[in-house]
């Protein structure tokens, strides 16, 4: 019988190392396979035409309703592998015009980077249904979450805070069909990745996709929802008579034309004189575009080559010497509504004239920049300066954009915030009491239309202080 202990021992010796190969090997092309995955979300957008807060009604502001129809793969919306793999879906939208955008509910996976992004929706203007299927710049958002450099988080005492994960794939609609990616990250900042515009397949949703999407079965119901009117247009006619009218007329859409020009980038830098100290370089801005990101020491030289959106918001630092003390300063640079400011995620509403003038300002200096120029790079020389002028208290007294000699003032600026840093949350927020707001004043009318922007809702700063 020593031949069958012989071959019991020749299994286990030559089974158990083929084993630990196979299983070596499957787990090292497990750990190739998985070595860029990251844990994504997905966050959704919907444009502002008016400077409206998000708990009133009165809006006018895009809406689109996701579409996923488990029947019809035409008819579904997914970030997804090359070869199909849905690695993500979503059926609905949510979110207003705001920085602080949520993913939505179960809209979240652990893996790779998508390949595709493909979105069908139904548009609450005019109850069309439309198509975007793209190849996603893999490259860009990697790119984006790899090399975030410093952020003003990372000495934050409190570990939660400081972590700031550029895991949130946000998708913004403008308009009826202009649609723009950025990538999100823990701490609400925001990097613009591409835009697209989608495509009209279809003017309705047909009886049986509204069975389906919905799980009705009463026919007065599915007919109600087949036929169902604009949701945008009655509240427009409600709430903005005078827009209404402008609507009817063809004189105003709801396009994304004016959001396109705030997407045009500049050569254009910051600097910041301050007679009783220095100006410490760093900076954290919100743009036109949405984007919203500090530049701190790490990223100074490398974003001064860089072309930028025009600057809705500037934070920045600067250090007394008479007192030896860090100070934070905000300046808005177009007139906004107060309790707008107060809520720091509140970009403008799309087709804001404020902003239209403050673009003109850098057009002015660069007439033949537009969205189409932004990947051609610009010379040193061709740079201007967004100057920024302190008095000797620390307030805003000058601020224009130059170049060459020539000043063009930004009328519509004024001085938001001026507070000395709290040292005990890592060096760049300021305290939150005991401090001046509204330091000064725009030195120009604001240009907006009362009925679009209003300022008669007022909330306090306790609860809109946000960073």
């Amino acid at each position: 019988m020593w031949y069958k202990k012989y071959w019991v021992w020749a299994f286990i010796v030559i089974t158990i190392p083929t084993l630990a190969l196979y299983y070596g090997y499957k787990e090292r092309q497990r750990m190739i396979e998985q070595k860029d995955w990251y844990g994504w979300s997905v966050a959704t957008m919907m444009a502002s035409y008016s400077n409206i807060p998000f708990e009133d009604v009165a809006d006018a502001s895009t809406y689109i309703e996701l579409l996923y129809i488990p029947s019809r793969p035409d008819r579904q919306s997914y970030f997804a592998t090359n070869d199909g793999k849905q690695l993500v879906t979503m059926d609905y939208a949510d979110n207003w015009w705001s920085l602080r955008f949520e993913p939505l509910l179960g809209a979240a996976y652990y893996g790779p980077v998508p390949d595709r992004m493909h979105l069908v929706y139904r548009n609450g203007r005019d109850m069309g249904i439309y198509k975007l299927d793209v190849e996603l710049p893999k490259e860009k958002i990697m790119e984006i979450r790899n090399n975030k450099g410093r952020g003003i988080t990372d000495l934050h005492p409190d570990p939660d805070y400081r972590r700031d994960d550029w895991g949130k794939l946000v998708i913004a609609f403008v308009g009826d069909d202009y649609i723009t990616l950025y990538l999100g990250s823990t701490r609400q900042n925001l990097k613009e990745v591409a835009s697209w515009q989608a495509t009209k397949v279809a003017d309705r949703l047909t009886h049986e996709e509204v069975v389906e999407l919905y799980q009705l079965d009463d026919p007065v119901r599915i007919e109600e929802s087949v036929n169902r009117e604009s949701y945008v247009e009655p509240k427009i006619k409600k709430f903005f008579p005078k827009l209404w009218k402008q609507y009817q007329a063809g004189e105003w859409r709801m396009d994304a034309e004016h959001f396109k020009m705030m997407q045009t980038r500049f050569p254009w830098n910051l600097e910041v004189v301050d007679p009783t100290g220095d100006w410490l370089g760093e900076y954290e801005i919100t743009y036109m575009n949405l984007e919203h990101y500090a530049t701190l020491s790490d990223r100074l030289e490398q974003h001064k080559k860089e072309l930028k959106p025009i600057p809705l918001k500037i934070r920045t630092w600067v250090f007394d010497k008479p007192l030896q003390k860090k100070y934070y300063v905000e300046i808005y640079t177009i007139p906004t509504p107060k309790w707008a400011a107060f809520r720091h995620s509140f970009p403008t509403y799309v087709g804001d004239p404020n902003a239209t003038y403050l673009y003109k300002r850098f057009e002015y200096f660069y007439p033949n920049r537009s969205l189409k120029t932004n990947d051609i790079p610009a010379k040193p020389e061709e740079f201007a300066t967004l100057k920024i002028i302190l008095d000797n208290n620390g307030k805003m007294s000058e601020i224009y954009l130059e170049k060459n000699g020539i000043k063009l003032p930004l009328e519509g600026a004024y001085h938001y915030y001026l507070a000395e840093v709290d040292p005990d949350h890592g060096g760049y927020y300021p305290y939150d009491e005991d401090f001046e707001y509204f330091l000064t004043e725009p030195k120009m009318k604001d240009l907006s239309d009362p009925e679009r922007s209003r300022e008669e809702v007022w909330f306090p700063r306790e609860n809109y202080l946000e960073f």
